[in-house]
């Protein structure tokens, strides 16, 4: 476009003080999988959050040489399906390693199946001295005396008379994700829920806070929906009717990570199961508030990590910040008490969620840089991998006083995008998911005309870019807003993730035919971001 630049990112001045505008969570893509195991992706990547869990997985050799069997990258796709779409949270494995029998060491000899109160605490003591906090242990074993398919003990699990001083915490896993069938075929077996299961009763501190099961499983949710609903009336992925008991749930969900988090099927009870809206394996928001706000778990969470990071808007670079408002959903429609604990950046976590709806705001520049840039390495992205991925070329900073076009760079996020057409996940509803409207003199705010979709992207080797969209403003802009499509609507899951905005002074044709506009606001709603938007002025020019 002619005379473009950046515009860039950050709180709306004109609203609440810019506390209802901002991002939810900041994050990238990258090329590597969660799992050290798994393979690299350089056409979509994989959704990584600035907040993010670190693991350290062993894997166990047993007195007589049998290997535990894993399926981590199974464990960990299944996990940040669950966590990133619902808590904003990735689950990183950054160190695995063997861990062998020692047969001639009483205290770190072990076999097959693992006892719960004596071989495990020896290996997690004698074995492994579970490495410290940010690092979580998850040890993978071939089955237990007591026939989980895991267990997990919580950071302040009670400390046993017998050592009072030190008491191990970890996650032991005996699930196995693929079925070999021989002859190089294999598969998915119904356990891929596992560790997203067990990783929450280490992080909710083996509390579960939604609707809990009657003593003596209070660890445990009684909603079969729940991520840590109680193992005989857990919904999980392949599973079919009556697999777990007489009448219980699920009904035929089909197989895959696609069903895993709140946005896609579940079903409902009703004969032959119709889906609806709820998803496997989901968590509250009374739940997203504990994996953030508990004392004993906040040391798995590095620090520094927690903040906003509005640089993650401003260049067309794989990094973005995010409107997640489906955290503030109550995922419990049955329940007699909604959720109602709303809010999440007030504590001590900075788990940045604000209370109400919010919206993305991007601006011209107050001193834009001069001459084309590139975002350099800063302290917020030097973990980041984005090797393979494209570089877009340099760009100025946006100059003029307004502007009159823009192109919106989205992403389809790998783990936090579930926007689906029917029962599908779809590309292109995880990328166009949003509402855009300009910002003018006065406070002004008009809803954007939708010109043209450039369905390619800007990369061409990659596809997470897609659906590049160029708006048209009605108003000479010096700001805009982008909000995601509603929660449940027309198969959108409530979160929208946006890498960049470029602007344009000159206008270009307005097309006002209303089939090329995208709905979501109203005249009230305009109204209403207009005051608080002149509320605030206001109050502030009498001070």
């Amino acid at each position: 476009m002619p005379g473009e630049g950046y515009l860039v990112y950050g709180p709306d001045p004109g609203a609440d003080g810019g506390a209802r505008f901002g991002d939810e969570w900041t994050g990238w893509l990258d090329v590597r999988h969660p799992s050290l195991a798994g393979p690299v992706n350089t056409v979509f990547g994989y959704g990584r959050s600035d907040r993010f869990l670190q693991v350290q997985t062993s894997i166990l050799t047993d007195s007589t040489g049998a290997r535990a069997r894993s399926d981590r990258v199974t464990d960990f796709t299944v996990a940040n399906e669950v966590y990133m779409a619902q808590a904003g949270l990735s689950v990183l494995e950054t160190r695995s390693q063997e861990l062998v029998s020692v047969n001639n060491d009483p205290a770190r000899r072990f076999s097959f199946p693992l006892s719960f109160a004596v071989e495990e605490v020896a290996i997690m003591q004698n074995l492994n001295l579970n490495r410290a906090a940010p690092l979580i242990d998850v040890y993978y074993a071939n089955a237990f005396d007591t026939g989980n398919l895991a267990e997990t003990w919580s950071p302040s699990f009670p400390t046993p008379p017998a050592n009072p001083a030190a008491f191990p915490d970890g996650i032991f896993m005996a699930n196995f994700n693929r079925i070999d069938l021989g002859g190089g075929r294999s598969i998915q077996g119904p356990v891929s829920t596992v560790l997203a299961h067990e990783l929450y009763h280490f992080v909710g501190d083996g509390d579960p806070i939604h609707r809990p099961a009657a003593a003596p499983d209070n660890a445990h949710s009684a909603d079969p929906r729940n991520l840590i609903a109680t193992g005989n009336n857990n919904f999980f992925p392949g599973a079919t009717r009556n697999q777990l008991a007489a009448g219980s749930p699920p009904w035929d969900i089909p197989s895959g990570t696609e069903v895993i988090g709140p946005r896609l099927a579940t079903a409902d009870g009703t004969p032959g199961g119709a889906p609806r809206v709820g998803g496997v394996g989901q968590i509250t928001s009374d739940q997203v508030v504990q994996i953030f706000a508990d004392p004993q778990v906040t040391p798995y969470f590095p620090a520094g990590q927690r903040g906003d990071s509005d640089r993650a808007g401003n260049r067309v670079d794989w990094d973005f910040v995010v409107d997640q408002p489906s955290f503030l959903q109550d995922n419990d429609a049955s329940a007699t008490t909604p959720d109602i604990r709303f809010g999440l950046e007030g504590l001590g976590s900075g788990a940045d969620n604000h209370r109400g709806v919010d919206s993305l705001f991007w601006s011209i520049p107050t001193a834009p840089t001069a001459g084309p840039v590139h975002t350099p390495p800063t302290a917020d992205n030097l973990g980041h991998d984005h090797r393979g991925l494209s570089i877009f070329d340099a760009l100025n900073d946006f100059a003029g006083k307004s502007f009159w076009s823009v192109d919106v760079f989205s992403l389809d996020v790998q783990f936090a995008d579930n926007d689906a057409t029917e029962t599908f996940r779809s590309t292109r509803q995880s990328i166009l998911d949003y509402d855009l409207w300009f910002v003018g003199a006065n406070d002004a705010i008009v809803p954007g005309q939708l010109e043209v979709v450039f369905i390619e992207g800007w990369a061409p080797a990659q596809h997470a870019d897609d659906y590049v969209a160029r708006w048209i403003s009605p108003i000479p802009a010096t700001g805009l807003l982008i909000r995601a499509h509603p929660f449940g609507s027309e198969g959108h899951d409530g979160s929208v993730h946006i890498d960049a905005i470029i602007a344009s002074a000159v206008r270009a044709d307005y097309v006002p035919e209303s089939t090329t506009t995208l709905a979501g606001i109203g005249a009230a709603l305009m109204a209403g971001l207009t005051a608080a938007r002149r509320a605030w002025r206001n109050a502030g020019s009498k001070c």
